[in-house]
């Protein structure tokens, strides 16, 4: 999505554990919750996209940019880096690095997102997100499907 606004409803998921649902929170999810409305808006700042989400009540902001086949999403001051790959007509995002605060994370502490988008008719899509830290598994996941406003 370059640009424009879309609506849906998402299942969210959060980790029973008390630093699971620190960092969780820490990152802007919203408590754990099933049918949550969610909107987003997309909009361009130049070569950058700058996403809106609200899910639930919680705000969420990030913005994102690509630069030779890599994806970046900067979230607060975390910094994602992927490479792009399209598999099955889909796009696929493998997450190569994360930097907090300028200084690369070691993988077994860095938070690791797991993304699918899959478009079922030209104005929906069905999302499905996973975020966990290996040294202590699964944050929370989110997913459900949208359509174009």
């Amino acid at each position: 999505m370059h640009g424009g606004a879309a609506r849906g409803t998402f299942d969210v998921a959060i980790a029973a554990g008390f630093l699971d649902r620190l960092i969780a929170r820490a990152m802007g999810f919203p408590r754990a919750e099933s049918n949550v409305p969610v909107t987003l808006i997309v909009s361009m700042n130049g070569a950058t996209q700058e996403w809106r989400r609200t899910i639930g009540t919680r705000a969420f902001h990030t913005t994102q940019f690509t630069r030779a086949q890599r994806s970046f999403e900067r979230v607060g001051m975390m910094r994602f880096a992927f490479a792009l790959d399209v598999e099955k007509g889909q796009p696929r995002y493998r997450q190569q690095q994360v930097v907090f605060a300028g200084i690369p994370l070691p993988r077994a502490f860095a938070p690791t997102v797991r993304a699918v988008a899959s478009a079922d008719t030209d104005t929906s899509w069905v999302v499905q997100v996973e975020i966990s830290v290996p040294a202590l598994g699964l944050i929370a996941r989110y997913g459900g499907r949208m359509e174009l406003a």
